[in-house]
């Protein structure tokens, strides 16, 4: 698939055996990571979520602009987009959050607490501005308070506050 998308294109020839490195590289990763306890994940949420902030607010300072946007740190040869680590973060911090209130109503108290614990890490991606990933994680957020069992009368007081 690789070759056929740059077939015909000597300036991106090299970049193919890169392209099939990394993507085996990511393929052992996700075995790695998936052969870890969910249990361990969700006991280093604080931690993980205060580093993937400090990357954040870093991003801001000191990241490469592509596209507009200041969204990717260079490490070496790497360029690294710490929004993509940032809605995995995100899913473990409001895993760890709604676990946490299992047996909390479900009142807008609930729904402000999971909203502030995603509002951190999507208002320091809004400010570099990167849109999509912004987009991304509310549906993310949406998503998690649905299957957690938002009421239907607080999806409709965020729409009438929406529209």
């Amino acid at each position: 698939m690789i070759r056929s998308a740059v077939a015909g294109n000597e300036v991106l020839q090299p970049t193919i055996s890169r392209q099939v490195y990394f993507a085996i590289l990511g393929v052992v990763l996700i075995f790695i990571l998936a052969s870890i306890d969910y249990r361990y994940w969700l006991a280093l949420s604080r931690p993980i979520h205060l580093v993937m902030l400090g990357f954040l607010l870093t991003l801001t300072g000191f990241g490469q602009t592509a596209f507009g946007a200041q969204r990717w740190f260079q490490v070496g040869v790497l360029f690294l987009q710490p929004t993509e680590f940032a809605k995995l973060v995100a899913i473990i911090v409001l895993a760890r959050y709604f676990d946490a209130t299992q047996d909390q109503p479900r009142d807008l108290r609930w729904v402000f607490g999971a909203v502030f614990r995603a509002a951190w890490i999507i208002g320091l991606i809004l400010l570099q501005p990167n849109l999509s990933n912004v987009m991304v994680l509310s549906v993310i957020l949406a998503v998690l308070l649905w299957v957690n069992g938002i009421r239907v009368k607080h999806v409709a007081i965020a729409v009438v506050i929406g529209a």
